[in-house]
């Protein structure tokens, strides 16, 4: 008896460091490429005849598209962003249009803003974590969408690139856009410290700020 006494905390603790272990593992990887089956289906418009195909239509969740003046498609043209709350949160899906699959590009809180590249595979977006500096994020999409077909994700920060964080002294007031050239972000901000709005420029590469108009009375 006492020998069996003496073998329980050691199981016990071998047993509590197995959970934690499991656990900080899991939470070192987002479920950002995690693919759903198509939801695609096709019905004859009762005007014209022709075949229309709708490729989301999920009974539980409402699916939005992202800002109207914003690239709805991927610069491949072989996938359409769309907004939606099917994993718990707000997030940023694609949908391929071919077969309808559905993948999940973002992960995390207070995500917004999302700005598709027209040249090559990069996602740019704001993300506001709780209690912490607005962040500007670049992710490398067509690397999610790769892995993701290969069923090899990598850990969530391997994909992504911290273009900025935002000052104390500005606050996010405004939506973001991407240049034409792809190397400036407008990004609309509220100087705290003065009653001034107006729009700041940041150029990505080299993550420099730099204010392009000031207004006496908050931008709406």
């Amino acid at each position: 008896m006492k020998k069996s006494q003496k073998m329980k905390p050691v199981k016990t603790k071998s047993y509590f460091v197995c959970i934690f272990l499991f656990v900080a593992i899991q939470t070192t990887y987002a479920p950002i490429g995690k693919r759903f089956p198509s939801e695609m289906s096709t019905y004859p418009d009762p005007v014209t005849g022709l075949t229309v195909k709708v490729l989301t239509n999920h009974p539980e969740y409402s699916d939005s598209r992202i800002y109207q003046t914003h690239p709805q498609w991927t610069y491949d043209n072989k996938y359409i962003a769309f907004r939606s709350q099917r994993t718990g949160s707000g997030q940023l899906f694609f949908v391929e249009e071919q077969t309808g699959e559905i993948i999940q590009i973002t992960d995390g809180a207070r995500n917004g803003d999302y700005n598709l590249s027209r040249k090559k595979g990069l996602l740019y977006f704001l993300r506001r974590p709780e209690g912490k500096p607005a962040q500007v994020i670049e992710l490398d999409f067509e690397r999610v969408l790769n892995d993701s077909k290969k069923g090899k994700m990598k850990p969530h920060a391997s994909y992504e690139r911290l273009v900025t964080e935002w000052p104390d002294s500005l606050k996010i007031s405004g939506g973001m856009g991407l240049d034409v050239e792809e190397d400036i972000l407008y990004v609309g901000v509220t100087l705290l410290m003065m009653p001034k709005a107006g729009k700041t420029q940041l150029t990505i590469r080299s993550t420099g700020l730099r204010t392009i108009r000031e207004e006496s009375e908050p931008l709406m």
